[in-house]
């Protein structure tokens, strides 16, 4: 469904608290994210990203079970029937990109603009390694995502392996001492022996200027879970988008309020969204923000 993700959970809280009167006003101030106030509902979307739709385009019945075509007759609210995925799958959800379902994506190059020629599958050798060029269309560096705003790094696969290899795993590092607890520090296998942490690996991009930009950071845990795609076998995201991104645990950047030593990550074989501890050794797939 095309919703604010964390409005809903805010909706229902208030709901527990004031009835649920969606129409009711509070004088409690919400920020933007250009750092504006105002009050009430209408501020908190305004404050909120939009994020993408789930990918689920199959519905399900108390007696035939789930993961089945949706017929008409099934219970209302279904998630494939609400939102950008039901508007894709009827042929009437405008997108500047592309992507599956109700996903829109805008491929970019390696000085972080537009592709001219956005129609092609990215393409490799017999070995499963990248051949393409950004001129030809059938390689990328990043992808912006139309939906959140949001631009991603897009992984590599290359003999030799260079810095943003698919295959490299991080330990969870960050030197701000978040929750009390700095993580471990270099403790995963990359590019370069004694970088292979969370927190080097977004100095070496931003040094390197993926895409034209040196503000590349971890994701947060809510930003990743908006690439799932739930609708999908391993791995659960746009594989024609994230040609590179494996069936594999990607650390976000938030820390876990409950236990200093965990920090949360998105697992893209089942579009699982959980934590784990900081010494444990995951991919990452970093983003920026500004557009």
């Amino acid at each position: 469904m095309a919703l604010h993700r964390p409005i809903l959970i805010a909706v229902c809280l208030a709901g527990l608290l004031s009835g649920c009167n969606s129409s009711s006003t509070s004088d409690t101030p919400v920020y933007s994210n250009n750092g504006a106030a105002g009050t009430g509902l209408a501020a908190m979307n305004a404050a909120t990203p939009p994020v993408n739709d789930t990918g689920v385009t199959y519905c399900g019945d108390g007696a035939g079970g789930n993961n089945l075509p949706c017929k008409g007759d099934e219970p209302a609210l279904q998630d494939a029937k609400l939102g950008r995925d039901a508007a894709a799958a009827v042929g009437v959800l405008a997108k500047a990109g592309s992507g599956a379902y109700g996903f829109d994506f805008t491929k970019l190059g390696a000085d972080g603009q537009p592709l001219t020629i956005q129609n092609q599958a990215w393409t490799t050798d017999g070995s499963g390694l990248d051949n393409g060029t950004e001129v030809a269309g059938t390689i990328w560096s990043c992808v912006k995502d139309n939906v959140s705003g949001l631009t991603w790094e897009v992984k590599t696969h290359r003999s030799p392996a260079n810095l943003q290899d698919r295959s490299w795993t991080y330990s969870w590092f960050n030197s701000a001492n978040i929750g009390g607890n700095k993580g471990t520090e270099a403790g995963g296998a990359c590019f370069q022996a004694g970088r292979c942490d969370t927190e080097k690996y977004v100095q070496d991009i931003n040094a390197q200027g993926l895409c034209g930009h040196a503000d590349w950071r971890l994701p947060n845990q809510q930003e990743l879970v908006g690439l799932t795609l739930l609708g999908s076998t391993t791995p659960t995201i746009d594989s024609a988008s994230f040609p590179n991104t494996l069936s594999l645990n990607y650390w976000s950047g938030s820390g876990y309020a409950g236990q200093a030593d965990l920090a949360r990550y998105v697992s893209f074989v089942y579009g699982l969204a959980s934590y784990g501890y900081r010494n444990n050794n995951y991919a990452v797939l970093l983003v920026r923000s500004a557009p």
